[in-house]
């Protein structure tokens, strides 16, 4: 049984949750052709994605960093960088809030 309080609270964090999630498809297109920010991995690597120019393609390595021209996937890379806008998909959580459909 959930009280008004974990309802409303859930509600209230969902917007805040979605705009988390999608706000990597916020990037200007610009970053795509910005060279590469340095980064000094002090606390692990894992695979960054980035948009190369030359080769008009998204490129994976290791990186630390996900700001600038680093994306977390191939497909968040190709969505700002090839198409040159990125559209945030809604999730299946759209169904309750409308205003994603916008």
């Amino acid at each position: 049984n959930m009280n008004i309080y974990q309802v409303l609270g859930f509600y209230f964090l969902l917007p805040v949750c979605m705009a988390v999630h999608h706000s990597s498809s916020l990037k200007d297109p610009a970053v795509c052709t910005a060279p590469r920010p340095a980064s000094y991995c002090y606390n692990g690597v894992f695979y960054v994605f980035y948009f190369d120019p030359l080769s008009n393609s998204c490129l994976s390595e290791l990186g630390c960093s996900l700001v600038g021209n680093n994306f977390g996937s191939r497909e968040e890379c190709e969505g700002l960088c090839l198409r040159g806008t990125a559209q945030p998909q809604p999730g299946p959580m759209a169904l309750f809030y409308p205003w994603v459909w916008l």
